[in-house]
């Protein structure tokens, strides 16, 4: 399932890009498949888990990190003056997405690009598949010691999800 953040993702890469990538699109399986017949170069988003640490053990604020993989699917030979080559489409994507904080759903320093892996062997696959990796940080509190979620009719408060199921 995308969440708002995905789609956030997706959305800028769309709305940034243009007709420069004959698609942006979402992908939760662990295993992203690019068909032959798919028009290149595509970009495929793909959420990679988060971790949790603590941030302050006195107020029990923590920190969570998200990860995402943005997969850039080119042709191995840039045959058209059209298309990007794989440097120009790997530049475009982490200027297009680095430090967006998507109206305060991050931290200050909002997508932080980590790392560019080749994930082609040249040798076998005529299509170029460069990962770029981001990292996002937000913030979180506990609940209190014996207390519970209140119920709430607010999306945006984090007991919402509770009331939606009637749980409280």
């Amino acid at each position: 399932m995308m969440t708002t953040m995905e789609q956030a993702i997706v959305q800028r890469l769309q709305t940034e890009l243009g007709d420069k990538v004959s698609a942006v699109i979402f992908s939760d399986d662990d295993l992203i498949l690019i068909s032959p017949t798919d028009t290149l170069p595509l970009i495929c988003v793909k959420y990679n888990g988060f971790e949790i640490k603590p941030r302050n053990t006195i107020s029990q604020r923590y920190e969570k990190t998200d990860e995402w993989m943005v997969l850039c699917v080119q042709n191995w030979y840039d045959a058209t003056d059209a298309s990007l080559s794989a440097e120009e489409l790997i530049t475009s994507v982490l200027d297009v997405l680095k430090g967006q904080q998507f109206d305060g759903q991050l931290n200050q320093f909002g997508l932080v690009p980590v790392k560019v892996k080749n994930l082609t062997n040249p040798e076998y696959d005529p299509i170029l598949n460069l990962a770029i990796t981001f990292r996002g940080t937000s913030y979180f509190d506990a609940l209190e010691e014996g207390d519970f979620p209140v119920a709430t009719s607010d999306p945006a408060d984090p007991d919402f999800i509770f009331s939606q199921y009637a749980a409280v």
